[in-house]
């Protein structure tokens, strides 16, 4: 045996610590596998982002709601949370994979891993861009319009300057809440 290995070692030019330490031919299989799968989910979450960039970049144009329903938020908060636990599971498998030792850096499993994170990542900042300009524009469109969106309150700036520029009152100390209640009503009747 001892001879067996002396001759191994020999014939592959290396020391005995490499040959001792190389990995099965399965780990490696199934790093490929894992690469190639991070690589497509990847791709989708690029898709992704794509298809939302470009409603986010044709909501300025739009001259109509563009959730008249109030449907559209809902969907994308869901779609946020989802990318957002695939982000945090990558994030928390990549620092268990980073402290293998079956796991080398080139073997692409650590790159394949933050790419698919950045790519998560730069959808769930995208998906918060675009709920942010939707709830926006609809309530821009809808002040214009004379409507209201779906959860959106409408002000009367008017009402509200004519509020803060009318007569205030000092609320004297040491009144019960009830007090207190009643001196509002009663001032705001004046």
């Amino acid at each position: 045996m001892q001879v067996l290995q002396s001759e191994m070692i020999q014939l592959m030019g290396t020391n005995i610590e490499m040959v001792l330490s190389a990995r099965s031919v399965d780990t490696l299989v199934q790093i490929d596998q894992v690469v190639a799968e991070l690589s497509m989910h990847t791709t989708l979450l690029r898709l992704h982002s794509a298809l939302l960039n470009k409603a986010l970049i044709s909501i300025p144009t739009t001259r109509e709601l563009v959730d008249p329903e109030g449907q559209i938020r809902p969907q994308l908060e869901e779609l946020h949370n989802k990318v957002k636990r695939v982000q945090d599971t990558l994030t928390a498998r990549l620092s268990v994979i980073q402290m293998s030792d079956d796991v080398h850096l080139d073997d692409g499993l650590v790159d394949a891993m933050s790419f698919t994170i950045d790519a998560a990542t730069d959808l769930t900042n995208l998906i918060v861009e675009l709920t942010m300009a939707v709830e926006k524009h609809d309530l821009a469109f809808s002040n214009d319009a004379g409507t209201t969106a779906p959860g959106a309150e409408v002000f009367d700036l008017n009402r509200m300057k004519k509020a803060v520029a009318g007569e205030s009152i000092v609320m004297p100390s040491g009144l019960t809440r009830e007090e207190k209640r009643q001196l509002i009503l009663a001032n705001a009747k004046k």
